[in-house]
């Protein structure tokens, strides 16, 4: 998220400023240099400080300079040294959607095995040696241990977590205030009797204005513009996926319209994730960064639909355990 929000700051800074320069004399001091300082700042940090508590600074002090650096990205693939090659910013979102991924493939592997649990008991056990260790996080980490074998070591780091205290469990930060108050404004108004129906509205007028906006850049092709041009790779790649993310929702707003709230869930994320991924990505070559605006409309679409299917799920759940139960003969 910090490189996501320096690449941002960093474009958004040079636009209003008029992309000035640091340096003269026939000196250029790139900003990638402070990308390489902050990343070796957090390397050194990393490797200092071995109590967990030093993973927020290195990650964040990491995501800045991994934002600084990334951000000149089209320097170092072109001839020229193009700061502004207009593919750049899709190759520099395609970066990160890859870390994004990667990630969330971790988070998803197999449960970890005995020895990772143990491993990561005395981890907690450092960090209560450098009074880094609050009470929810000594909790987290006893659970890691218990039931988790006979072995010597998964015993006696089971006795040190249930003997030692940790500090008191800190108050949530801005930005987990922040989150937990987006959360509840969601939940708030996904509650809401109208939201479902109103919702499946909105994305249906999307996938309406969008299909117009596709056959309007067609019928320009074919009409308006020379002879000599023609649509390229890129415009229809875009047509294409818009309009496959357009049909998902108009089959998504079928099966809602039959009752199968569900499964039109299940069309709208897959319209959205096709938005997020693959239409997004090309907006990005088309319109550089103006793009992001886009993307950030199908984050905030997508979040609201997975909370929807939830909630959707949760109302069915409660609606089967309301039902009396069948007699039997």
């Amino acid at each position: 998220m910090t490189a996501v929000a320096t690449v941002l700051v960093i474009r958004t800074q040079l636009w209003l400023t008029h992309y000035p320069q640091l340096g003269g004399h026939g000196l250029h001091i790139a900003h990638l240099l402070w990308g390489g300082m902050f990343m070796a700042i957090a390397i050194g940090h990393a490797l200092i400080y071995a109590n967990p508590g030093s993973k927020m600074p290195v990650a964040v002090i990491g995501g800045v300079g991994f934002g600084f650096f990334i951000d000149e990205l089209g320097k170092f693939i072109t001839e020229n040294n193009d700061y502004f090659f207009t593919p750049a910013a899709a190759l520099i979102y395609l970066v990160f959607v890859t870390i994004f991924l990667i990630i969330r493939a971790q988070a998803r592997k197999q449960p970890l095995r005995p020895e990772e649990r143990t491993a990561n008991a005395y981890l907690a056990i450092a960090g209560a040696a450098t009074n880094d260790l609050n009470e929810r996080e000594r909790y987290l980490a006893l659970q890691l241990v218990r039931n988790n074998g006979d072995d010597p070591l998964t015993t006696h780091a089971a006795a040190i977590l249930e003997e030692i205290k940790g500090r008191p469990t800190p108050p949530p930060n801005i930005f987990e205030r922040f989150g937990t108050a987006v959360r509840k404004g969601f939940y708030r108004v996904v509650d809401k009797p109208a939201f479902p129906r109103a919702f499946v509205w909105l994305l249906l007028v999307i996938a309406v204005i969008t299909v117009l906006a596709n056959l309007e850049l067609v019928f320009s092709f074919v009409t308006d513009r020379p002879g000599d041009e023609h649509p390229n790779f890129v415009n229809i790649a875009s047509i294409v996926s818009s309009t496959l993310s357009a049909i998902l929702i108009w089959i998504g707003a079928v099966e809602y319209a039959r009752g199968n709230g569900e499964q039109a869930c299940r069309r709208f994320e897959l319209a959205l994730l096709i938005a997020i991924f693959v239409t997004s990505t090309f907006g990005f070559i088309e319109s550089q960064f103006g793009a992001v605006f886009g993307l950030g409309v199908n984050i905030a679409l997508f979040a609201m639909t997975r909370l929807l299917a939830r909630r959707l799920a949760t109302r069915a759940a409660e609606a089967a355990s309301a039902e009396p139960a069948s007699p039997v003969s």
